[in-house]
């Protein structure tokens, strides 16, 4: 389906590539897209790049759709500025990428190709999130009349409740934590509620506050 000279292009990217032709149908892949997203190509090609990635972008707006306004910009001034999305994996999962589209026209036909690059960028935006989190949780925190650094200690925290405020700390998110020290989502529940009768917190972000003001983790 790919021009002779746009599909060694296609596979020699670093990047996950794609390409859709004027109606959103994808047209080829390279094996980065199967690596990011988990769809292999004869599952990709062919199908309808909406329906495949599921666009969308912050407050849940949508991005991807039938009539995509990014691919009709993009042939209408031939370039589009990057943006950023989170798009659909096949596990039904989620993912952040970076996405930039050029315009290529078949020599043979002269229909246009719209190649789509992404990086992913998830990893990013999990932390940037973390940090609006723990943000939100200093400036409630200062309002607090009785805030956590007011309150007597409690019993000290174990060496697996200090790992797991240590994760949250850096940005990770609560089923990588679990992954990471092979417990269950309930048993890291079951942790931070304890952490938190502990601190005297009231979730997790308070309590993460709380240690690293006081150079506990």
């Amino acid at each position: 389906m790919l021009g002779k000279n746009l599909a060694p292009l296609l596979q020699g990217a670093s990047e996950a590539v794609f390409v859709v032709d004027e109606s959103c149908r994808i047209h080829g892949c390279n094996e980065m897209v199967e690596q990011l997203l988990g769809f292999r190509d004869t599952d990709f090609v062919g199908a309808s790049c909406a329906d495949r990635l599921q666009g969308r972008g912050a407050a849940n707006l949508p991005v991807c759709c039938e009539r995509c306004g990014v691919i009709h910009r993009a042939l209408t001034f031939g370039r589009v500025s990057s943006f950023e999305m989170e798009i659909h994996t096949r596990e039904n999962g989620w993912c952040w990428v970076d996405v930039s589209i050029l315009v290529w026209r078949d020599p043979s036909t002269r229909k246009p190709l719209l190649v789509h690059l992404m990086r992913d960028i998830t990893r990013r935006r999990q932390l940037e999130h973390a940090a609006g989190e723990l943000l939100k949780a200093v400036a409630h925190l200062s309002t607090l009349p009785d805030a956590p650094h007011n309150v007597p200690p409690g019993p000290p925290l174990t060496s697996q409740e200090k790992r797991i405020l240590g994760l949250f700390a850096a940005g990770k998110e609560s089923n990588a934590i679990a992954q990471e020290l092979a417990i269950s989502a309930r048993t890291l529940r079951n942790h931070l509620h304890n952490i938190n009768q502990k601190l005297h917190t009231h979730n997790r972000l308070e309590a993460v506050m709380f240690v690293t003001h006081r150079g506990l983790i």
